[in-house]
């Protein structure tokens, strides 16, 4: 029986690539799902209506506004840019990218932020020297077969230019789920939850990207991880902000 090249696979598989970012570029609108006429995930009229935080430089961090930092743990955070209030459609996107598994919001969701943040670092608000994405622990990655944040923080950083680091934060431990948990248990079950790889070099200021920001648990757990190795500024860079909770 014959065999089929490898490099036959490789091509095959090339190919399919290829046909599928066709599909995403040229292919319907991922909301309303009608045709468009532009490589854009979304069609000019989505493009549009797409809930944004329609901020200038000098109101751009989050944690100025006391309803908002008063309502997220952020003792350890600098600053809090954020794409949009989680509700229709972003709500539904990020859930789809979590749990149904479609990478394709993740490209969506990447290039609204990244398009987001060049607007504010336009503006003078001032650019993190490395990106970091929310770990998951292995085994939920192993289910999940994609870290939603590594996704987005991996196009956040090309179209940004500020260099990633896949690898230098670790989750420990597998926490039980956070969806459901109130600020001060979602404290709890995160305490000692990660820490560094790679700790002989750090930047002055480190953005940690993300989908989602319900409590800001995670983030500032991470960011009091980034502060005890060195690190003098914390950012958050986040698609959405959750305000109902």
């Amino acid at each position: 029986m014959e065999t089929i090249p490898a490099t036959m696979f490789r091509s095959a598989f090339a190919r399919m690539q290829m046909l599928y970012q066709h599909w995403l570029t040229m292919g319907p609108c991922l909301w309303c799902q009608q045709r468009k006429q532009s490589p854009q995930l979304l069609c000019s009229d989505c493009q549009k209506a797409v809930p944004v935080f329609n901020q200038q430089a000098d109101g751009a961090n989050l944690l100025e506004y006391p309803a908002i930092a008063n309502h997220i743990a952020c003792k350890y955070l600098d600053t809090l840019l954020v794409l949009s209030p989680y509700q229709h459609p972003l709500d539904q996107w990020i859930s789809a990218l979590k749990f149904q598994r479609r990478p394709d919001y993740g490209r969506l969701l990447s290039y609204l932020l990244a398009a987001h943040l060049q607007r504010l670092f336009q503006q003078g608000v001032n650019s993190a020297e490395l990106l970091v994405p929310v770990p998951l622990h292995w085994r939920r990655l192993k289910s999940r077969q994609y870290n939603q944040a590594t996704l987005i923080a991996r196009q956040v950083s090309k179209i940004c230019n500020i260099p990633l680091s896949n690898d230098l934060l670790r989750r420990k431990t597998s926490t039980a789920t956070q969806v459901g948990l109130g600020g001060k248990k979602r404290r709890g079950n995160l305490r000692d939850a990660f820490d560094i790889k790679d700790k002989h070099w750090l930047p002055q200021h480190v953005a940690i990207v993300d989908d989602v920001l319900t409590t800001g648990s995670t983030v500032n757990e991470i960011a009091r991880v980034l502060k005890r190795q060195g690190v003098s500024r914390v950012s958050v860079y986040c698609v959405a902000i959750s305000l109902n909770d």
